[in-house]
């Protein structure tokens, strides 16, 4: 099969990874203020500003943490390990890999839908950081859809073996 979509999904993935790290530094930057102001800190903030989202109120809800966890630990740790998975199938091409992976995308996929849905019906409230991470991760379950659909086609135009 052809590596293009695998890379791309690197690409969601890797991107995912930084706007997760991107939304740690935000959380940390409100429970540690420092007296001379973060510039990297402070436009991150004016982003949130900007956007008229409630980053804050999202982040600091019941919502955003999972078994404890913040969501950005477990999205910087889960994009990681895609990212991992996807780069050993792109050098080593062993077709194994694939299953972690599409289970991945599947699992990522669904609890950025999930976190979508509560911003929207449940909080009535944005973190536009959130969002395009759940929007990037929600880009990889299609993506990885996309590449079962193909494996599932190529495997029934293969003709049977006969014994």
């Amino acid at each position: 099969m052809e590596k293009k979509p695998y890379w791309i999904m690197a690409a969601l993935c890797l991107a995912a990874v930084i706007f997760s790290g991107i939304i740690l530094v935000q959380e940390r930057g409100r429970a540690n203020p420092t007296p001379t102001p973060d510039i990297f800190l402070t436009g991150v903030q004016n982003v949130c500003t900007i956007t008229k989202s409630n980053c804050e109120a999202v982040q600091e809800s019941s919502y955003g943490k999972t078994f404890g966890i913040e969501n950005a630990y477990l999205g910087i740790g889960g994009f990681l390990l895609m990212l991992a998975l996807i780069l050993a199938y792109i050098i080593s091409n062993r077709k194994l890999l694939r299953v972690p992976i599409l289970a991945g995308a599947m699992i990522g996929g669904c609890l950025s839908l999930r976190f979508l849905y509560l911003q929207a019906f449940v909080l009535k409230q944005y973190c536009i950081l959130c969002v395009i991470v759940d929007v990037l991760s929600t880009a990889v379950l299609v993506l990885g859809i996309v590449i079962a659909a193909r494996l599932f086609s190529n495997d029934r135009k293969k003709p049977a073996k006969r014994k």
